[in-house]
C-alpha cells in the first residue's frame, strides 16, 4: 500500500511504495529462529492480505541453502537474487535476507506496491532505510520507529531530489 512520508517538513514529498518492517543486527542474543521467526510470520501475514505468494531475495543462491526458517521460507515460497535470469513480477511481498546494497536494491523494486521486511546483516546497515521509511522494529514492534537527525533529513532530500528523480530506492 503506498504510502507517503515527508523526509523534512520544508521540503518534498518522498514516495513509499510498500510497507516496511525489520529485524536490525544488534547482538540481542536471540537464536537465529527467534530471529527469523518472526519476519517469516508477518511477511507470511503481507502476503495473506495481498493474496500473493511472497519471495526471499538472497545475495545469491548458496544463500538459500541450508537448515532455518528463512531457508525453509525459501524452499517453500522460491527465492531470487539480483543476478537470476529470470525476475519475478513486482508487486510481491517480499523477505530480504542480510542483503547486500544490490539485493536491498532488487529487493525493494520486487516489492514495489507490496511489502519489504529486511534482516539485516552487519555489512549493509539499514538503520537510516528503517527511518526514513517508518520501518517496523519486529523485535520491539512497540518502539517508535527511529528517527533522522534535521539536517541528514534535508541532505537526503537533496539526494532523492537531484540524484534519484526516476527510481524512488534507497541511496546509494
Amino acid at each position: 500500500m503506498p504510502d507517503r512520508r515527508s523526509c523534512s517538513d520544508d521540503t518534498k514529498m518522498i514516495m513509499v511504495t510498500y510497507r516496511a518492517a525489520w529485524v536490525p543486527d544488534d547482538d540481542s542474543g536471540l537464536t537465529f529462529d527467534e530471529l527469523e521467526a518472526p519476519v517469516v510470520e508477518w511477511i507470511e501475514q503481507m502476503s495473506a492480505e495481498a493474496g500473493v505468494a511472497p519471495i526471499l531475495v538472497v545475495n545469491a543462491v548458496q544463500s538459500a541453502a541450508g537448515p532455518g526458517i528463512v531457508a525453509e521460507f525459501g524452499r517453500r515460497y522460491g527465492y531470487t537474487t539480483p543476478r537470476t535470469k529470470d525476475h519475478p513480477a513486482s508487486g510481491v511481498p517480499v523477505l530480504a535476507f542480510r542483503p547486500t546494497l544490490e539485493a536491498f536494491d532488487y529487493a525493494q523494486q520486487l516489492a514495489r506496491g507490496s511489502a519489504l521486511c529486511v534482516i539485516e546483516g552487519m555489512s549493509f546497515p539499514l538503520a537510516m532505510w528503517a527511518a526514513e521509511v517508518g520501518a517496523v522494529n519486529l523485535l520491539a514492534p512497540a518502539a517508535a520507529a527511529p528517527t533522522l537527525d534535521p539536517a541528514l533529513k534535508k541532505d537526503l532530500d537533496s539526494i532523492h531530489f537531484f540524484g534519484r528523480q526516476q527510481r524512488l530506492v534507497w541511496p546509494r
